[in-house]
C-alpha cells in the first residue's frame, strides 16, 4: 500500500558514507541512493525504492527512451560538483503530459519506492506509479500523485509500497508523469531495496474500522495540475430536493473532502476496463474514465474519480477493498445503463459519492459503508423510473452476506417511484441467513425503505437512529412503504424518526399518507 512519509531534504541526508560514487557525493545522499537521474517537467525528482534488504539501483542507464515522452539525459552542476548525469522531463506548453519510464529486472519481494526530486522550473504535478511485467502481460502495483513546489530542494514527494510477485514477472517499471505545462522535473536518485517482513494475510475486523480523517491538512492538495475533466455529469443534485446539510453532501464526500480539486485530477494512464491484480495496490488521486476490475486483496482506491457507462463501474473480485474520499459515477451517454456503481461485495467505503447508476451497490461477503452520499440514480436520467427498479443497496443472487454495516450516509432517490434503499432477497433467491446487520444514523429520501424476502433471515440485526424525509402524512415515499418483511421475521428497529420528529419505527397509514416531493 502507498505510504506518506515526512519529507526529507538533501541537507538532512548524511554525506559521510565510505566508497561513495561521484553521483552520491554530488547529491549528498546516503549509500543506499546510488544514481542521479533528472527528469524535466520543470522540476527535479528522485525515486528511492528502499527497504531492509539488498539494493537494486536504477540510474539514467535504465531510462527507456522509447517509452518516455520528452525525457532526456542531461548533465547538471550542483553544490560545486560538475557534469553529473540526470534525466530531465520537460512538459512544453503544447504537451498534455510528459513521462519518464525507468525499468530493470528486480527479484521477487516486497519493496518501498519513494520519489525524491526538485522542480527545475515551475511547479510540476503528476503521477508516480509502478508496474511489473511478465512475458504475457503486465500488472499494476500502485499509483499516487505528487506536486513539486518551485524554488525547493531535492525532497521526498511521494512513496509507494508493493509486493513484486514471483515467477517470470521480474521486470519492474517505474513511471513519473508531469501534467503541468511549461514546467520541468528532475529525478535525483533511484535505489531499490527489498522490505523484510511481508504480511499479506487477509483478515476481517470484528468491529467497524474508523473512518479516515477529512482534514485537508492530512492529504496532498493537487493545485495547479492540468485539468482532465470527467466526461460525465459532475453537477451536485439531490433528486429535486434540497440537501440535508446534517448528513453527507457534495462538499463532504469525494476528493473535495480531502481538499483536492476533483475536476483537476491527473489521468490514471488507463482507459476503458482497468484490471488491478496485485495485492495491496493503492490508487490515489487519479481520474479514470472507464471501469475498474479488482482481482486482488487489500486494494485501496482513494481521492479518485471513476466514471464510466459499463454495467458495473467498480467490480470487486477480491477481499478487503477499501474506497475512501472518491466518486463512482455512471456516465450519461444517452444509451447504455450503468447497472451498479460497485459490486460484488467485500468492500469498505468512506466519504464517497455514488451516482448515476441503476443501483448503488451489490452486497456480498462483508460490506461496510460510512458517511457516503448516494443520489440521482438511473431514474433521474431517463424519465419517470419505469422498469428501473432502483435500489440504493441490493442483496440478490449472491452466495452470502456475512456482515452489513451502513452508518451515517445520505441516500436520495426519486420520490414516489420504485424500489428500496435496501433490498434483501427476491422471488428467485434461495434461503439466506445474514449473521450481522446494522443500519444506523442514515438519511433516506424517496423510494420505499427496506425489503426483506420471506426466505431471508437476519440473526443479529438493528435499524436504529435513521431519519426519513418528510412526515408521517407527507413525503417522498410511495404508499408510505418504509418496511416490508412479507411473512418473515421483522428486523428490530428503534429511534427512527421522520424529519418532522414523528416516530418512524412503523409504517404510516397508507390512507392518510400523501406521496410528494418535498
Amino acid at each position: 500500500m502507498a505510504k506518506s512519509k515526512a519529507k526529507r531534504t538533501k541537507a538532512s541526508r548524511s554525506n559521510k558514507k565510505k566508497k561513495q560514487s561521484f553521483a552520491q557525493k554530488f547529491m549528498g545522499l546516503p549509500k543506499t541512493v546510488l544514481f542521479i537521474i533528472a527528469f524535466g517537467l520543470v522540476g527535479v525528482v528522485g525515486l528511492v525504492i528502499a527497504s531492509a534488504g539488498p539494493n537494486y539501483s536504477m540510474s539514467h542507464k535504465h531510462l527507456n527512451t522509447e517509452k518516455s515522452v520528452n525525457a532526456t539525459k542531461v548533465k547538471e552542476t550542483r553544490d560545486s560538483k560538475r557534469n553529473a548525469k540526470v534525466v530531465e522531463i520537460k512538459n512544453n506548453s503544447e504537451e498534455s503530459v510528459a513521462k519518464a519510464t525507468i525499468s530493470r529486472d528486480v527479484p521477487a519481494g516486497t519493496y518501498e519506492v519513494c520519489l525524491i526530486g526538485v522542480a527545475q522550473s515551475g511547479s510540476p504535478t503528476g503521477t508516480f506509479s509502478a508496474r511489473e511485467f511478465t512475458t504475457r502481460t503486465g500488472n499494476d502495483l500502485g499509483v499516487t500523485t505528487y506536486t513539486a513546489k518551485s524554488g525547493g530542494d531535492y525532497e521526498e514527494l511521494a512513496c509507494l509500497s508493493f509486493e513484486h510477485k514471483e515467477g517470470d514477472s521480474s521486470h519492474l517499471a517505474l513511471y513519473v508523469t508531469n501534467t503541468n505545462p511549461d514546467t520541468s522535473l528532475r529525478i535525483s536518485v533511484i535505489s531499490v531495496e527489498e522490505v523484510e517482513g511481508n504480511d499479506t494475510d487477509v483478515s476481517i475486523d470484528e468491529e467497524p474500522t474508523d473512518p479516515p480523517s477529512t482534514d485537508p491538512g492530512d492529504l496532498t492538495t493537487l493545485s495547479g495540475s492540468r485539468a482532465i475533466k470527467a466526461s460525465c455529469n459532475t453537477k451536485a443534485q439531490y433528486n429535486g430536493t434540497n440537501p440535508r446539510n446534517n448528513f453527507p453532501t457534495d462538499i463532504t464526500t469525494g476528493p473535495e473532502a480531502s481538499g483536492i480539486n476533483e475536476e483537476a485530477l491527473p489521468s490514471s494512464g488507463h482507459s476503458g476496463s482497468w484490471t488491478i491484480s496485485r495485492n495491496g495496490a493503492v490508487v490515489d488521486g487519479v481520474f479514470h474514465n472507464g471501469s475498474i476490475n479488482v482481482k486482488a486483496d487489500n486494494v485501496t482506491i482513494k481521492n479518485s474519480v471513476i466514471c464510466g457507462n459499463s454495467s458495473i463501474i467498480v467490480d470487486n473480485d477480491g477481499k478487503n477493498l477499501r474506497i475512501e474520499n472518491s466518486i463512482i459515477r455512471g456516465e450519461d451517454n444517452g444509451s447504455g445503463d450503468c447497472g451498479a456503481a460497485i459490486a460484488q461485495g467485500n468492500y469498505k467505503m468512506y466519504n464517497t459519492e455514488v451516482t448515476y447508476c441503476a443501483d448503488g451497490g451489490k452486497l456480498n461477503g462483508v460490506v461496510e459503508i460510512y458517511n457516503s452520499w448516494f443520489h440521482d440514480f438511473f431514474t433521474n436520467r431517463y424519465g419517470n423510473g419505469g422498469g428501473t427498479h432502483n435500489d440504493t443497496l441490493q442483496k440478490n443472487k449472491n452466495p452470502s452476506l456475512d456482515r452489513l454495516i451502513v452508518k451515517g450516509n445520505s441516500m436520495y432517490q426519486d420520490p414516489c417511484t420504485s424500489n428500496r434503499h435496501l433490498q434483501m432477497g427476491g422471488p428467485d433467491e434461495s434461503s439466506l441467513t445474514i449473521p450481522y446487520l446494522r443500519w444506523e444514523d442514515n438519511f433516506m429520501y424517496g423510494i420505499r425503505g427496506f425489503y426483506k424476502d420471506d426466505n431471508v433471515h437476519v440473526s443479529d440485526g438493528l435499524i436504529s437512529g435513521n431519519t426519513f424525509a418528510g412526515s408521517a402524512t407527507k413525503g417522498p415515499f410511495p404508499t408510505a412503504g418504509l418496511y416490508s418483511w412479507g411473512n418473515g421475521t421483522p428486523i428490530p428497529r428503534n429511534g427512527n424518526l421522520f424529519e418532522s420528529g414523528q416516530n418512524a419505527d412503523e409504517n404510516p397509514s397508507r390512507s392518510s399518507y400523501n406521496c410528494t416531493n418535498i
